[in-house]
């Protein structure tokens, strides 16, 4: 799993709002926006099985499901370990 550095955070606000929505799953985008990273480090991460992900058809974009956002919110948030 995703190496993340000690310290990191993510800001509140934008999780709230972004979460708020429930959705089943989310983009690269919304987690990127969520994490404060860029969308395209969120992309290889995916592509590297870095974080859990899945595409619909081959060439389509990554979904991120809730339950792996909710857990990079974690580990970003300093709640959750990475080792």
């Amino acid at each position: 799993m995703l190496a993340i550095p000690a310290g990191a955070t993510t800001s509140e606000p934008r999780s709230v709002s972004i979460m708020a929505k429930k959705k089943e799953s989310y983009s690269t985008l919304e987690v990127a926006k969520l994490l404060g990273k860029k969308r395209e480090t969120i992309w290889k991460w995916c592509n590297l099985k870095k974080i859990k992900a899945h595409r619909m058809l081959k060439g389509s974009p990554f979904e991120i499901p809730r339950e792996e956002v909710e857990r990079l919110l974690r580990v970003f948030s300093g709640e959750e370990a990475e080792g």
